[in-house]
């Protein structure tokens, strides 16, 4: 029996050095992580998909306990004229028992758990939905010692002549060993809302607890007894416990039995994670999610035990003669093995550890900087273990992110965390450290750290693809947009014949009606635009003109609706402070019959459902300010007369799909121009108190072209801003 004991501390010592623990809290506010929906099953992966290296997509450690670091059992001393180190009991240590004791809580609770990713992959559907899948090994031990059980031990009973009892019922001790596998999916309801959840299928492969009800101690001069009742429950392979006649322990042995013992599930459970994002501010995002709320049954391989007497210590004779045959310790193995009856198994049910996280960022510069706050909360049978972090995070580039945390946990600020996020390419690369140990000592060659209460590392190995990294940020790309170059005019030689002077001529007239048409797609109504005439342009006589032979109407994507043009005649080139003034009544785009008649028959027979706003296409327009977009005042009067049949029709619905041009730039950013387009669009509408619901925006890119974009003109005429009605049905 005593053989066994000790290789059952030996594997539960070899336990808590090897488990380890959920994903690092500093890794919540990282949003470049792939495998930070464990967190928050809100949070959407970046790119199309992502993949995780097998076993080591995830792997998580976790040690510790709730009040007691190196310093508190340890202490640094000279002896003999020798710097050593000495254990809270050793004559050398000051107060070391009074100082161990003083060190602890009422309840000390030690704890080790491990999270293992041996499968992992995730997957985008369309732009708003993300769907994850991931295979984990994962174990949980938790161990509760009440305070008056080292006092016991350490100090017994300082009053000889008198009883004294202790109340022990919070001793506890849970260990569970199982596999899951879950299936995730989260959905971006609108720009601010996106939810998650992960539904999780257990496989218990082990679990051992306790249970006790009125246990206390009660030690005097003559005896010392523990009495109440208790319970051991066990679920396990190679597990063998025999029994006497009366019911009592015979023997309790574990072979250890092979790897493959524990593939055979015991018990069999479900779990839910829960989570939510909100963006209640461009600048502030809100979450929230519980994790783990779930349970195991276990069925199979089960043993249990019924406390049947009280345990009572009345000393041990002892015969100075037989120190040398006699074994003292079959006297308390004998009452240890009397106090348990073996007992009918039956199946029973264990909770997980579970946990709700709250949280909160705000960001600036752009995003690449935020702070943010997160608490999380334990739950382990019916008592809740708080832990708060504040952290700083910088994220300049999608390369490299890192986050700064600090800690409050079982009322201790001295919790340093860091991790930092790589991303090379398609491989993604994470490290991260809740509980950084800042003040160490040295001996026996080995570093150990003095004042930490546990660690909890993480890191994993993945694969993001369906991510194409900018060249430039978006702002700059953006207001690069905005500069468009201005048009190439023809040079003539000093000295030309009449018919390379008519050819002259002609180019410049046609150079001046290009200016013209262009020109129509930024001026806004009643207002004037200038087309500047070249001071460089000779002429063969000072006094001829130029005829800008411009057209009376122009086409606009509604065939009754016209540009109308007033130019002068003549153009004078000889005077180079001349201008021509053009007159816009209504400004719409500039579409060759043959190309407006295109676009109106491909915009008919879109698969899109709805009434298509044929103004719209090109009467809603867009400029900028430095780096921000905006939407172009001249667009205001159109939007006013939507806006206003949409408050008439309280069923009726407004699809916004916005196209753009395709370049080097790439679909990336083509998508990501026309989406934020269509959000001006929309939150137009919202601020004259239309529900955001009402509306659906989607950023086409450059999928959609009606003309070439080899050309700046067919660039402009790609860009257009489709509107639909949508009747509710």
């Amino acid at each position: 029996m005593r053989k066994q004991i000790c290789k059952w501390l030996l594997v539960g010592l070899s336990c808590a050095a090897s488990l380890s623990a959920q994903e690092a809290n500093t890794l919540y506010f990282i949003d470049k992580n792939p495998v930070r929906h464990q967190l928050n099953p809100a949070y959407q992966p970046e790119g199309k998909f992502f993949v995780g290296m097998p076993g080591l997509s995830s792997l998580n450690f976790s040690l510790g306990n709730n009040c007691l670091t190196f310093e508190d059992l340890f202490q640094g001393k000279t002896v003999d004229g020798e710097k050593r180190t000495v254990s809270f009991l050793s004559r050398y240590a000051d107060d070391g028992i009074d100082h161990f004791l003083d060190a602890l809580d009422d309840r000390l609770r030690i704890y080790t758990d491990y999270d293992w990713m041996l499968l992992s992959f995730g997957y985008r559907i369309k732009e708003k939905h993300y769907v994850t899948f991931g295979l984990s090994n994962r174990a949980d031990v938790q161990v509760t010692i009440p305070k008056a059980i080292p006092e016991v031990l350490l100090k017994g009973n300082p009053d000889v002549d008198a009883c004294k009892s202790f109340d022990i019922e919070d001793l506890m001790i849970e260990s569970t060993l199982y596999s899951e596998l879950a299936f995730g999916y989260s959905q971006a309801y609108n720009d601010k809302l996106t939810f998650g959840a992960k539904y999780k299928f257990l496989l218990g492969h082990a679990n051992f607890r306790t249970h006790f009800d009125d246990l206390s101690l009660t030690i005097g001069k003559d005896e010392w007894k523990l009495t109440g009742d208790g319970s051991i429950d066990i679920s396990a392979p190679s597990v063998e416990i025999t029994e006497n006649e009366d019911g009592t322990i015979d023997d309790f042995d574990f072979s250890g039995g092979s790897f493959s013992d524990f593939f055979g599930p015991s018990g069999y459970g479900s779990a839910l994670d829960l989570g939510v994002s909100y963006k209640l501010l461009p600048e502030l995002e809100l979450s929230a999610s519980v994790l783990d709320l779930g349970f195991i049954h276990w069925s199979r391989n089960l043993h249990s035990l019924q406390k049947k007497t009280d345990f009572v210590f009345d000393g041990v004779v002892y015969h100075i003669e037989d120190r040398d045959t006699v074994d003292y310790f079959e006297e308390y193995e004998e009452i240890l093995d009397h106090m348990y009856t073996v007992k009918s198994a039956e199946s029973y049910t264990t909770w997980l550890t579970s946990k709700i996280l709250l949280a909160a960022e705000y960001g600036f510069w752009d995003n690449r900087m935020s702070l943010g706050l997160l608490s999380k909360s334990s739950i382990l049978k019916q008592r809740i273990y708080e832990e708060l972090m504040l952290s700083a995070n910088v994220k300049p580039w999608r390369i490299f992110s890192t986050s700064l945390s600090y800690s409050v946990l079982d009322g201790e600020w001295h919790n340093i965390g860091l991790a930092t996020n790589f991303n090379f390419g398609p491989v993604n690369y994470f490290l991260a450290m809740d509980r950084l140990p800042l003040k160490y000592a040295k001996g026996g060659g080995m570093i150990i750290p003095t004042t930490t209460q546990g660690a909890n590392f993480s890191m994993g190995l993945n694969y993001v693809f369906g991510y194409k990294p900018k060249k430039d940020e978006p702002s700059e790309k953006l207001d690069s947009l905005t500069k468009l170059k201005e048009p190439e005019i023809p040079s003539v030689p000093d000295t030309i014949s009449e018919k390379e002077q008519q050819i002259a001529d002609t180019s410049l007239i046609i150079q001046a009606e290009k200016e013209v048409l262009d020109s129509l797609e930024k001026v806004a109504p009643d207002t004037v635009a200038k087309v500047i005439v070249p001071d460089t342009v000779p002429v063969s006589r000072p006094d001829t003109v130029a005829k800008v032979i411009v057209p009376d109407t122009v086409p606009v994507s509604r065939p009754d609706t016209v540009a109308k043009v007033i130019v002068p005649d003549t153009v004078p080139v000889s005077r180079p402070d001349t201008v021509a003034k053009v007159k816009v009544d209504t400004v719409a785009s500039v579409l060759p019959d043959s190309l407006n008649k295109k676009l109106l028959e491909m915009e008919a027979s879109s698969e899109q459902e709805g009434e298509l706003i044929p103004e719209a296409l090109y009467g809603v327009r867009y400029s900028s300010d430095g780096h921000l977009m905006l939407l172009d005042p001249s667009c205001y009067p159109l939007l006013d007369k939507i806006a206003k049949r949409m408050k008439a029709d309280p069923g009726l619905k407004l699809l916004i799909r916005v196209h753009y041009f395709l370049d080097e730039r790439g679909e990336e950013y083509s998508r990501f121009v026309s989406k934020e387009r269509a959000r001006l669009v929309r939150g137009y509408f919202v601020e004259q108190d239309i529900s955001i619901a009402r509306f659906d925006v989607v950023g086409v890119g450059g999928d959609e072209p009606i003309t070439t974009n080899a050309t700046e003109q067919g660039r402009k005429q790609n860009c257009r801003s489709e509107l639909r009605y949508i009747k509710e049905k």
